[in-house]
């Protein structure tokens, strides 16, 4: 689809026919499963899927994901962040989550915890904010 610049590099929209959306993903990103792309330099994984077989509470809790970070509206969803953190796997990243028919969407960032901050206006926002359904 698709190519234009946001001054974070080039992107490209990328349908996710499997649940229906569509976003935006930074060029060179490697797609590993319709939903799951890695960056280039392997450091930095990206989910963008709509979950449907548990609540979102739970699914926050396995990434230990408490307290809202952020939230906002685009493309008729309604968002909410988190920042997460696991120490024991050196992983941190952050999770956006936005209510759907039949469960949730999401987009899940999982980096090193030295990358966390940086990566958030740079890569997850963008990502969260290109999210929309396929009509």
């Amino acid at each position: 689809l698709g190519r234009w610049s946001r001054g974070l590099g080039d992107v490209y929209k990328r349908q996710i026919p499997a649940f229906g959306i569509q976003t935006q993903i930074p060029e060179g990103w490697t797609r590993i499963a319709p939903e799951y792309f890695v960056s280039p330099d392997t450091t930095i994984e990206l989910v963008v899927k709509e979950k449907t077989d548990e609540p979102v509470e739970d699914f926050l809790k396995t990434w230990g994901a408490a307290d809202p970070v952020g939230g906002f509206d685009t493309h008729g969803l309604n968002w909410t962040t988190y920042a997460y953190e696991m120490p024991e796997h050196k992983a941190a990243g952050y999770i956006g989550t936005a209510p759907s028919e039949n469960g949730f969407f999401l987009v899940l960032i999982v980096t090193t915890i030295d990358q966390q901050t940086k990566l958030y206006e740079s890569v997850f926002l963008p990502v969260v904010q290109g999210l929309e359904t396929l009509d």
